[in-house]
This record gives C-alpha cells, sequence and structure tokens, in this order.
C-alpha cells in the first residue's frame, strides 16, 4: 500500500516502451502459452495495432510478429540443491490455483531445469516460414509497422505535448478506450479501441485521415474487438 516509482506524466511517448506480452508475463504461466494460443485473431491484432500504432515505443516478443504458438517456459541449467529448489518452488507456487491443486496436477508442470523445457520453448522459424498463419500474421505486422513509419514516427518527430485517455462503457462496465496525443503542431492522432464481443457507441466522431482500421466500423459504433486509429491535420475541440 506505498506509492512505488516517480512520476512519468510529463514525459513524452517516446520515453515509455508499451508491449502486450513479454518473458516475464508468458514465462510465468505454468504453462508458457502466448497470446496467440489464448485469444482469436481478431484480438491479436487489436492488440498489435495498440503496441505498433501509438507514439510509444513498440515492444514485439520474438516471434509475437508471426502470431507464433511456441511456449515460453520457465527455463534455467541449475543442478543439485539449487535446481531441487527452483522446481519445487514453481510448483508451489501455482498450488493456490485450482487447477493445481493437488500434486498430480502439478505434477504436469514442466520442469523447469529440464533440457526439453528449454527446447520446447525454441522458436522453429523453419516451421513457421511454412505456416500460412504465420506468414499472414508477419504480413499484417509488416503493414501496420509501415503505417507506423509513414504516418506516426513524423508526428514523433514533431514532439507530442499532451495525451488524453478515456474509458467507454457499456452497459455501466468499462468496455472500450478512447486515446488522443496532440503534437505541438497541433495535429492529432487518436486509437479507439472496443475490447468487448458486443457493439458499443463512442460518443465522438471519427474525424480526420483514418490510418487503419481491424473489424466493423459503422459511425459512431464500434463492432466486437474492432480498433480504428485517426490522424487530425488539427486537434480536434474536446
Amino acid at each position: 500500500n506505498k506509492p512505488r516509482g516517480e512520476r512519468s506524466a510529463h514525459l513524452p511517448p517516446e520515453a515509455t516502451i508499451v508491449f502486450a506480452q513479454n518473458h516475464d508475463q508468458i514465462g510465468n504461466r505454468a504453462f508458457g502459452e502466448r497470446l496467440a494460443s489464448l485469444v482469436s485473431v481478431d484480438k491479436l491484432k487489436q492488440a498489435m495495432g495498440l503496441i505498433a500504432l501509438s507514439p510509444h515505443i513498440p515492444l514485439l516478443f520474438m516471434g509475437e510478429e508471426s502470431a507464433s504458438t511456441t511456449p515460453f517456459l520457465f527455463f534455467c541449467d541449475w543442478e543439485g540443491e539449487l535446481a531441487e529448489g527452483t522446481r519445487d518452488g514453481r510448483r508451489k507456487e501455482f498450488s493456490a490455483f485450482k487447477a493445481f491443486s493437488t500434486p498430480e496436477m502439478r505434477g504436469q508442470i514442466p520442469d523447469p531445469c529440464a533440457r526439453q523445457t528449454f527446447l520446447a520453448s525454441s522458436l522453429n522459424w523453419q516451421k513457421l516460414d511454412h505456416e500460412s498463419r504465420s506468414l499472414e500474421f508477419r504480413a499484417f505486422t509488416k503493414s501496420v509497422l509501415r503505417i507506423r513509419r509513414d504516418k506516426i514516427v513524423p508526428m514523433i518527430k514533431e514532439g507530442f505535448v499532451s495525451a488524453e485517455a478515456r474509458l467507454v462503457e457499456n452497459a455501466g462496465r468499462c468496455g472500450g478506450l478512447d486515446v488522443r496525443w496532440r503534437t505541438a503542431k497541433g495535429r492529432e492522432l487518436q486509437i479507439l479501441a472496443n475490447f468487448i464481443d458486443r457493439d458499443i457507441a463512442m460518443s465522438t466522431a471519427f474525424e480526420g485521415e483514418r490510418l487503419w482500421q481491424s473489424g466493423q466500423v459503422n459511425g459512431h459504433v464500434l463492432g466486437p474487438n474492432a480498433i480504428v486509429v485517426t490522424h487530425c491535420a488539427a486537434a480536434l475541440p474536446t
């Protein structure tokens, strides 16, 4: 119950890194599942859009650009007492979860000190290079990074001076996000996203140049898991 870190609101967006998954989040799962194994392709595209098309520095976890489903397990190469302690601690860590409430269930968690655990976490690029899903998502990743290079990087160089984020509610619960960044020259970058599986109405119109969208967008309404990114020559009134 104590504050940690330092205030960062004064920092420009390019001073911070944004990501949807990293080695801690994936590796600390019992079976090292990536987002590509947990959510739909629509949600994967939404996550990639949020990462690549914000003015923050994007971090893509190895293979994320190809929608890889290769697990990233917790592994190490220790031996003896240290290895045994790590192995036992890893399984005790999950004992509070219903799925691992018994010793038999916890025994299914991969041994972090086994060589096979490391090998199972290694990307197989030969396989990825021949998977249609992987190739399609890699092409998609290239397309959004190209938009970032051509449209958003020039705005970063221009300098963002303010940002505003609003939660969008649906039936009294948070269902979406409306974020705007403004540059020193009055230009505005806006990202609107719907994170739920039903339509959600936004309070503002999508004006200006539409840089990219995924999912259905009709007027002020974003369809399930939809996202739209716009750019305005001058900031819209709030």
